[in-house]
């Protein structure tokens, strides 16, 4: 089942649905600014896993079960301020795709961020 949450009012409405319909987890998608994924995260409470395939917030900061799609959920946590995805950023656009890859290409694979991005997935 896939729809969308537009706005965080939204959220008790919607994820309750699902809760009804017996989902026994959620997915939150690329395009889900960050208050809303905090949201959905908080309005769950735990009583089913919520996943994502992140892109406009940090995967880090989500808070979130699991991540789907490592190569672009810890993108904003890894890559550097310039190169992070912008709230205008679309999957559908030729040049997400270089750009991403450019971002991934420039990041420091051996820094602070990415060690602290690999811890906080080992102690979750």
């Amino acid at each position: 089942m896939l729809d969308a949450i537009q706005s965080l009012e939204q959220v008790p409405s919607k994820i309750g649905e699902l809760l009804s319909a017996g989902v026994d987890a959620i997915k939150c998608y690329f395009t889900m600014t960050p208050d809303i994924v905090r949201a959905v995260i908080d309005f769950m409470d735990r009583r089913v896993p919520v996943a994502g395939h992140l892109g406009y917030c940090s995967s880090m900061e989500a808070g979130i079960d699991g991540l789907e799609h490592v190569w672009i959920s810890p993108y904003n946590d890894i890559c550097a301020l310039n190169m992070r995805f912008a709230k205008d950023a679309s999957m559908f656009d030729a040049s997400f795709w270089r750009d991403t890859m450019a971002g991934w290409a420039q990041a420091d694979l051996q820094g602070v961020r990415v060690r602290k991005w690999i811890d906080a997935m080992v102690d979750k």
